[in-house]
């Protein structure tokens, strides 16, 4: 005799199909690579004072009068091509898995009401169908 029954794997059905896994482990896989490289810049990024204690006292006191006296000096540090890169990567996956996650739940809500004006329209059908 043959068991026509399908095994504990086969005859469920998944909740994503194939190409939203892997756009979600895409999406995970650059957005833990931009946190990486986010930790990588942090851990070392070196601090402008450093710089300016390595420098001769001539040059660093010339340095601290024009940043002192001129408004204009920018202060805020150069931001390199892994700093740049890595927040990108951030947003850009972040803002990835909540546009999946929105249009999961919206997807799911119309289903969800496509079901409850089916029943209520077949209710009201029954209904008049009877003379209640």
């Amino acid at each position: 005799m043959s068991d026509d029954k399908p095994s504990s794997g086969e005859g469920r059905k998944s909740l994503f199909s194939g190409f939203q896994v892997a756009a979600i482990i895409i999406a995970l896989i650059v957005t833990v690579a931009g946190l990486a490289g986010t930790g990588w810049s942090w851990m070392n990024h070196k601090d402008d004072q450093q710089h300016l204690a390595a420098m001769p006292d001539n040059v660093r006191s010339a340095v601290e009068q024009s940043a002192a006296t001129d408004p204009a000096v920018n202060r805020t540090p150069i931001e390199t091509w892994t700093e740049w890169a890595s927040t990108r990567g951030i947003k850009l996956g972040l803002s990835f898995l909540g546009a999946f996650a929105i249009g999961f739940a919206f997807r799911t809500f119309l289903k969800t009401m496509a079901i409850l004006t089916a029943l209520s329209v077949t209710t009201i059908l029954l209904l008049s169908y009877f003379n209640v």
